[in-house]
């Protein structure tokens, strides 16, 4: 890949010693274009000594620009205008990461802004030479070492940082994004796989926080024997993950155990969020659910499309319920819970008296939704009515759905740990 260099030239006793010490930097380097940052004295006093040094390297006189600063000591004003130079070097084609800015020479605040413009870009590296001091504290020629400093490093561990708080606050699409950004910026195989892992992370719990379970599943195979896991201590959480979305996926799944439970996290997951009126709606499926559950695991019924003639005369008549021109009929909430109580099933009966009446305490919070504005009404949810419902489902699931605990734990998302750097990964 092309590498571009930025070199901000100040002066020395006499020109040469600075020309000097940016001939090192620049034949370390070897960039294919270079860009110099001169004022009107350095232009006079070092740059043809520079320039002459580049001409006997070989180095073509038309990939070497010169930009001319005439305030050497406003570092603000500075550092928006290597920002802007930065920048249009980029657009010119060279990654971020193969932009070398060395600051060596010039005056402190030309010396200071180029290293905030280059922070601030996340260019691949800053460098300065160093070495023994002679007379005027300059370098002395022949014991020149470079000093590298790598921003986009920085930049890539703040960017995972910031990828890790929004993993852990549920915010997929947005680590997505920033993943997405962070590997267009990087190259070097030991920072890219990394984002590349915390971007398939996401990617696997996005798809299954929104119920796609077969994407899900294929992304939490790929990532389950991923070394990273093991390095960030998740790995046997994510495996967990991986059997539970293996045990609720699928067309012969729909009504089983594994997917009560991930309705159930996703319901908490939303309160953890403050998004009462989205968990409530999903509290309010939960116990939909219960009901459908138990209606085909022990009966064989499905509420849907359902052939009437399957059901009691006598429930059919309680409930006033009229076929359509297929003969069949759908069951809500409440009509699923009245089918079970009119089979004197445990779940059913326990719905009728905690429901039956005006007065009762479940119809209260259940009605709620339906008075919300992501039903039928105008009215948010309330965190204590929220919570409360949610205390409810889970004492249903616990009298009625022996082990459901167990595997609800087991479908709880990871909580990555804080200090998710860059550091290189040992295998093996």
């Amino acid at each position: 890949m092309k590498k571009a260099m930025i070199m901000t030239v100040g002066t020395g006793r006499t020109g040469e010693d600075i020309a000097g010490a940016l001939a090192f930097s620049f034949k370390q380097q070897n960039p294919d274009e270079l860009f110099l940052i001169v004022t009107p004295k350095s232009q006079e006093e070092t740059l043809p000594y520079f320039q002459e040094k580049l001409k006997e390297r070989g180095f073509p006189e038309d990939q070497c620009t010169v930009h001319h600063v005439q305030e050497a000591d406003d570092v603000e004003k500075l550092a928006l205008h290597y920002t802007k130079l930065i920048r249009e070097i980029i657009d010119k084609g060279f990654l971020s990461e193969n932009i070398v800015a060395d600051y060596t020479s010039g005056t402190k605040a030309m010396s200071a802004a180029l290293v905030l413009a280059g922070l601030s870009c996340a260019i691949g590296t800053l460098s300065y030479v160093i070495g023994d001091r002679g007379e005027g504290g300059r370098v002395i020629h022949g014991t020149e070492r470079l000093f590298l400093l790598s921003p986009v490093k920085l930049r890539v561990e703040q960017g995972l940082r910031l990828a890790r708080q929004m993993f852990n606050h549920y915010r997929f699409e947005a680590c997505l994004d920033l993943t997405t950004d962070l590997q267009g910026r990087i190259g070097e195989p030991e920072l890219l796989g990394r984002i590349i892992f915390m971007h398939n992370l996401a990617k696997a719990y996005c798809f299954w926080d929104r119920f796609y379970l077969q994407d899900a599943f294929c992304c939490l195979k790929k990532l389950k024997d991923d070394p990273y896991l093991e390095a960030m201590g998740i790995k046997e959480k994510v495996f967990q993950n991986f059997i539970s979305v293996q045990n609720s996926k699928g067309d012969n799944n729909y009504y089983s155990l594994n997917r009560l439970v991930n309705i159930h996290q996703n319901a908490r997951r939303r309160i953890e969020e403050g998004k009462y009126d989205d968990a409530t709606a999903r509290i309010y499926r939960l116990f939909e659910y219960m009901a459908q559950v138990r209606l085909k695991k022990k009966y064989n019924i499905k509420t849907k499309h359902l052939e009437v003639e399957k059901l009691p005369e006598s429930f059919i008549r309680q409930e006033c319920l009229v076929a359509d021109q297929h003969g069949k009929v759908s069951l809500g909430l409440q009509k699923a819970y009245r089918l079970l109580d009119h089979r004197r099933d445990a779940l059913g009966q326990d719905f009728a008296v905690d429901y039956g009446s005006d007065n009762a305490p479940l119809k209260k919070l259940l009605d709620k939704r339906n008075s919300s504005i992501l039903a039928h009404g105008f009215e948010p949810i309330s965190r204590e009515d929220c919570t409360g419902l949610m205390q409810w489902a889970e004492k249903y699931l616990d009298k009625h759905f022996q082990g459901w605990w167990d595997l609800s734990r087991k479908a709880e998302f990871p909580r990555l740990p804080e200090g998710i750097g860059v550091e290189p990964v040992t295998f093996g």
